[in-house]
């Protein structure tokens, strides 16, 4: 019985998920940005590098104008996994003064 439980938990969480987390996985940036773009009408707004020197990702959010996002981390050979997607999304407005963060 206690096998079980992870497997209702994992399959509860699934049902739950918005489409694009539903279908979390890693393919070339290019593909995935595309099914982003023409499945669920996602664009990239934020960009940024993230890791050492040596192993550097791009981290870019995805966002539609329905409020629905997708996280997406892509390394130097291109290929880009989904970390995270949702509902919601807000832009804030910036706080750091002359940066537009």
């Amino acid at each position: 019985m206690m096998l079980k439980t992870p497997l209702f938990i994992t399959l509860g969480l699934l049902a739950l998920a918005t489409p694009a987390a539903a279908e979390r996985s890693c393919a070339e940036h290019d593909k995935l940005a595309a099914v982003l773009a023409e499945k669920y009408a996602e664009h990239p707004v934020a960009m940024a590098i993230s890791g050492k020197a040596s192993e550097q990702n791009v981290l870019e959010i995805f966002v539609s104008q329905k409020g629905t996002w997708t996280a997406l981390k892509t390394n130097k050979e291109g290929m880009a996994c989904i970390l995270g997607a949702g509902e919601g999304w807000k832009a804030l407005p910036p706080k750091i003064e002359g940066t537009g963060l």
